[in-house]
């Protein structure tokens, strides 16, 4: 019998681990000034050009619950899509879901958004690319289970707070057109040539709101108080100078 092969799954979730082990040695409670210091995405360092932050997202979590679960479900879902793709395409549809996940976090939030939840919610529109191909075939083999759980999951993340949603449906959205994007016989050039506009469309609006975002007063209060809670007075008070100059008090 051979052995099971080390695959890009298990790697993703090592990589996980071993950064939220990193940071939980760092700071056992997994501050959201720690979760920034180690890449985490938010408001103003991705004004500042810290665009690396979109892709660090979907490695870093806030707590052991929060780790545990994800794991799991990368585990569950991940193999199938790695299986079907190959080692190369898995890591680079992965990596593109969790820049789209963060570009959705983005648009409609600047707080810090992290986890691999979005990247999970594109393993769940493989199976709703599958169903769309062929729906009686996919019935078949797999029943409709992965619906009902996958509806539960977006009902939850509508009622329960601080859940978030945006990266939920742009991961699993940006699965699904990627999914169609790879496809060489199903789909047609200018289905193909549709999404790649959309795709670049999202990125022009999300630098123009970057743009947009910088120099606004709560791209300077929040990045205040990120370098107060890092007990950086210098650059605080450089910042709270700066800030009072474009914004004085009256």
């Amino acid at each position: 019998m051979s052995k099971k092969k080390f695959g890009a799954v298990e790697g993703y979730i090592l990589i996980n681990v071993l950064l939220f082990l990193a940071m939980f040695l760092k700071d056992p409670r997994i501050t959201t000034t720690t979760l920034i210091q180690f890449g985490a995405p938010n408001g103003f360092t991705l004004a500042d050009g810290q665009l690396y932050r979109f892709v660090m997202s979907m490695f870093l979590h806030a707590s052991w619950e929060h780790l545990a679960f994800n794991c799991f479900s990368l585990y569950i879902f991940g193999r199938m899509v790695e299986h079907y793709y190959g080692t190369k395409r898995f890591i680079l549809i992965s990596l593109v879901m969790g820049i789209l996940a963060s570009i959705g976090s983005f648009l409609f939030s600047t707080i810090t958004s992290i986890g691999a939840s979005g990247v999970i919610y594109g393993y769940f529109a493989f199976h709703i690319y599958l169903f769309l191909l062929n729906k009686e075939g996919y019935k078949k083999y797999f029943g409709t289970d992965i619906f009902i759980l996958l509806g539960i999951n977006i009902v939850y993340s509508f009622i329960r707070p601080n859940i978030d949603l945006a990266g939920h449906l742009f991961g699993l959205l940006g699965g699904l057109a990627l999914y169609f994007l790879l496809d060489k016989r199903r789909v047609s050039k200018s289905q193909k040539a549709l999404i790649l506009v959309s795709i670049v469309a999202l990125s022009f609006f999300t630098g123009r709101n970057l743009m947009q975002y910088k120099g606004t007063e709560d791209y300077y209060l929040s990045k205040i108080y990120y370098y107060d809670q890092k007990n950086e007075p210098i650059q605080r008070d450089k910042l709270i100078e700066e800030y009072l100059t474009h914004y004085p008090r009256n």
